[in-house]
């Protein structure tokens, strides 16, 4: 978990942003609600078979190795669940900008595990970036609105 020491926040509304590659939830609180859900997206190209993402074989390539030359076959399952994966944080991060821009929060908790955490990162904008205090590296996408809420304190309460 990382959290961001140069901003000062307005006491309005925080968001928490629970995510993985498949599927991402928004809860907000504030000073009259405690941790209430705001919105729930779903990317099922991500939890789709590799099969139904490429129906094409992957093909064979070559590699000499001691002398002779071994064949073996291509294997593009990364690059497909890499691909949906990224095109899920881009339209995560668009949201998030667009409702940064209109004032929905002022500061931001993501929660999500490490590698899809990254891939988020990395498409947020500055505007985005400035509100976040925590990051939580860990997949609480599981569970109950109460459990995710309390696993998630209990994050930042250990730092």
């Amino acid at each position: 978990m990382k959290k961001n020491p140069h901003i000062e926040f307005k006491p309005n509304v925080r968001w928490y942003l629970v995510a993985n590659r498949a599927e991402a939830v928004i809860y907000r609180s504030s000073k009259d609600v405690k941790f209430k859900f705001v919105e729930r997206f779903k990317h099922p190209e991500s939890r789709v078979l590799e099969g139904d993402l490429d129906s094409d074989r992957p093909g064979t390539g070559f590699s000499s190795a001691g002398g002779g030359t071994i064949r073996h076959g291509l294997d593009r399952t990364f690059f497909h669940h890499e691909q949906a994966s990224r095109q899920f944080a881009k339209l995560l991060a668009r949201h998030l900008d667009r409702t940064a821009s209109e004032e929905l929060y002022s500061e931001l908790i993501l929660v999500s595990e490490p590698h899809f955490l990254g891939l988020l990162r990395a498409e947020l904008s500055e505007r985005v970036k400035r509100l976040i205090s925590h990051e939580i590296n860990r997949e609480y996408s599981q569970g109950s609105d109460h459990e995710v809420h309390s696993l998630i304190l209990q994050a930042i309460d250990a730092r």
